[in-house]
């Protein structure tokens, strides 16, 4: 009788062994779980609610005060200095919807040049707000470069205007490439001369166009140099500091490098998602958001992905290097995230 209480006592407690066994392995997996997830949410540092200005579709950087300036759908500038904390909203009259704000340099002076959905382009100095009609369709993206006010519309047409003052509402105007569906995208090459002698235009055909334009844009004819390397919508494109690469980001996700010296385009990746936003690192690191909320840093070199992160349950609509330690992202609920890159790898 002691035998068979023992081994009744016996089974019971290898039983209780083994349910304490499976609730630790339980617990100690739910608890690395949620270490990960905190090491997740770490990367960042900082999340600003703008969802009062309503849903961010662009954010630059000023290369002159390092300001920031994020723009809104619904015609909201608002400007944040480099603590992110915003020190100015000015709404766009007249402006129906914006699609891109970016800093560009006047004169020696810091400049927001917005595209909107009236054909205009929207320059914004020192609060001052200056409206200029530049296109007959909406205007997709603008970008200021000393003296020239480059812009791209839906109609497909490229075109230069040369400001001679802000506060003309018209002057010296060159179509200077045009072609089928909608240019959407403006990529210029960073220089810190007197004149840009290099920028491209991309179309949601996946047609790509390097333009070269002379000293002198009234007398000289602008070359150009086209790609197609995948055909699908394009969403965001911008160069290497040096000029003579392009990081290209498609509808479909895929994202290419194109060597404007030969020709060359060679595909990094693709990712389940539609690339929204891009930016490239002084270092040639690319940063990409998508549509799913993600955000992904890929080396240039190797198209690998060195860390990807969803910040957001809802798209991303830009993305930014502030620094090369520093990203930032914005998404369509509002929200600007500060994002350490030292924990998002090398």
């Amino acid at each position: 009788m002691l035998k068979k209480i023992f081994n009744i006592f016996n089974k019971n407690f290898n039983q209780k062994r083994l349910i304490l066994f499976l609730f630790s392995l339980i617990f100690l997996g739910g608890f690395e779980t949620s270490q990960s997830l905190a090491q997740e949410q770490d990367l960042i540092i900082k999340k600003i609610d703008l969802s009062r200005y309503g849903s961010p579709s662009f954010i630059d950087q000023s290369k002159i005060n390092k300001q920031l300036v994020v723009g809104f759908e619904n015609c909201n500038l608002v400007i944040l200095n480099t603590s992110l904390e915003p020190q100015k909203n000015i709404y766009l009259d007249k402006c129906g919807k914006l699609f891109k704000s970016r800093y560009g340099v006047w004169n020696g002076q810091s400049i927001i040049s917005s595209a909107i959905y009236s054909g205009n382009a929207s320059l914004v100095n020192a609060g001052q707000n200056f409206s200029i009609p530049i296109h007959k369709a909406a205007v997709t993206d603008s970008f200021i470069t000393n003296n020239y006010l480059i812009s791209s519309s839906d109609d497909g047409s490229v075109q230069i205007n040369l400001l001679k003052s802000l506060l003309e509402t018209t002057g010296d105007s060159y179509k200077i490439y045009r072609s089928i569906g909608v240019a959407r995208n403006l990529a210029v090459v960073p220089t810190n001369t007197a004149n840009t002698s290099k920028f491209a235009v991309s179309y949601d055909s996946g047609e790509i166009v390097v333009l070269f334009l002379p000293k002198d844009i009234s007398k000289g004819k602008v070359d150009s140099v086209k790609f197609q390397p995948i055909e699908s919508r394009i969403n965001a494109l911008k160069f290497f500091e040096s000029g003579n690469k392009l990081i290209v980001g498609y509808f479909t996700g895929d994202l290419a490098q194109i060597d404007i010296d030969n020709g060359q385009i060679r595909k990094l990746l693709q990712v389940n998602s539609q690339i929204s936003s891009l930016d490239i690192s002084s270092k040639n690191i690319i940063a990409i958001a998508d549509d799913k909320g993600y955000v992904r840093i890929i080396s240039s070199i190797t198209g690998k992905v060195l860390q990807e992160q969803k910040i957001s349950s809802v798209g991303i609509t830009g993305v930014l290097f502030m620094d090369d330690k520093t990203i930032l992202a914005t998404d369509a609920a509002g929200y600007l995230y500060q994002c350490n890159l030292t924990k998002l790898g090398n």
